[in-house]
């Protein structure tokens, strides 16, 4: 039994330390990133390094929220999203922001695009459908809006946000 807890142990401490990318486990500094400082332009010349592409991706993703939500700027918004698809492009929850700042815009066609592309790579966020459905509603689709209201609410209800 000893022997079991201690290859145990073992076993998530490597695990653990293989989380650790190499970049942070080289210096401890990678915590201290500022959102607000990162250059665009400088992120479009990391293309080739996956690594530095998610971490971008995500920087540009968190600067279309804030440009969506806390400064009510879809157009800047949908910049900062169609950036980070570029460098991450299947990555549901930047398609379905994207999707957000389109709706916002009154672009409902572009919205329902997004959501549906946001469906096609996670199947499983109620939200999705919602928004969805939403979009569906302005465009006078109640059929389509009924259906996708109903598969959100369901995955709501098993708590699938």
């Amino acid at each position: 039994m000893k022997k079991v807890l201690f290859l145990s142990l073992l076993l998530v401490g490597f695990v653990c330390v293989g989380c650790q990318s190499k970049e942070n486990y080289e210096n401890n500094d990678s915590s201290d990133v500022v959102v607000e400082e990162i250059d665009v332009e400088e992120i479009d010349g990391n293309e080739d390094k996956n690594n530095d592409n998610f971490e971008n991706a995500d920087i540009l993703f968190n600067k279309g929220k804030k440009a969506l939500e806390e400064d009510n700027n879809p157009d800047e918004a949908i910049n900062f999203f169609s950036k980070a698809l570029e460098l991450k492009k299947d990555v549901d929850w930047i398609y379905g922001d994207l999707g957000r700042a389109k709706y916002a815009k009154k672009d409902f066609d572009g919205a329902i695009e997004c959501y549906t592309k946001a469906i096609e790579l996670n199947n499983k966020r109620s939200v999705y459908y919602k928004w969805r459905a939403a979009a569906y509603r302005e465009k006078g689709k109640e059929d389509l809006a009924e259906k996708d209201q109903k598969k959100g609410d369901d995955l709501e209800a098993k708590g699938m946000d």
